[in-house]
């Protein structure tokens, strides 16, 4: 019983052993991990094998960070340098309006300027008349 025992220990500690060595040995297999020098191709080291692409190195993920950010700070200054403009272009446009506003009242005071002065003559030339009918009918002695 005791010879059977210690088999049986023994062959515990040998399937240990050999699982403990399956593991070491799948954690090490390049299948698993899938190695970044896997993915390049022999002939060409700056190219990528298509179906076994394991993504990109950390220089590459950085470098694409770094344009990412370069752009957004990009846009930011692009969108603010619009923002501007428009606020620019909004200030002219209500100056214009403004000067516009002054003109039209300007054109319409020397309108209904003209249009007083017109009435005025208009009311001196109709006295005229009249004094003239008035004259004429004295003297031809008609009834006005």
């Amino acid at each position: 019983m005791e010879l059977r025992k210690a088999q049986e220990a023994s062959q515990r500690q040998r399937d240990a052993m050999a699982s403990e060595a399956e593991i070491r040995n799948v954690l090490a297999a390049s299948l698993m991990n899938e190695p970044y020098a896997d993915t390049l191709r022999h002939d060409n080291s700056n190219r990528h094998i298509p179906y076994n692409f394991k993504g990109f190195s950390l220089e590459q993920r950085q470098a694409i960070l770094d344009e990412q950010a370069r752009q957004i700070t990009e846009k930011r200054a692009h969108v603010e340098r619009e923002r501007e403009e428009e606020r620019e272009y909004d200030r002219q446009q209500e100056e214009i309006r403004k000067e516009t506003v002054k003109l039209q009242r300007k054109v319409e005071a020397r309108r209904v300027e003209e249009r007083t002065e017109l009435l005025g003559v208009q009311k001196q030339q109709a006295a005229e008349k009249d004094a003239r009918y008035v004259l004429l009918c004295f003297s031809c002695g008609c009834v006005y």
